[in-house]
């Protein structure tokens, strides 16, 4: 019997990646929506939209604060 060949999967390089200078937040009891999009000339391009529960929302956003304040003491703080 022939031994399957398994194939490692780079999960990151299939990753896409966006710039986004623009969020709109959407929250309601059931979820929150992040839409994030491109600004440019003083209009706003849609690119995409995150969907979370407020749980996720709240721990995305203590991760975050976390994030920030460790780069604020290596580098310096951000305006």
């Amino acid at each position: 019997m022939a031994k399957k060949e398994e194939k490692k999967i780079n999960p990151v390089a299939e990753i896409p990646e966006i710039y986004t200078n623009n969020v709109r937040t959407v929250i309601t009891v059931y979820e929150v929506l992040l839409q994030l999009g491109l600004e440019t000339s003083g209009k706003v391009k849609p690119i995409c939209n995150i969907r979370m529960s407020p749980q996720h929302a709240k721990k995305l956003a203590e991760v975050l604060t976390k994030s920030i304040a460790e780069y604020e003491e290596k580098i310096g703080k951000l305006p």
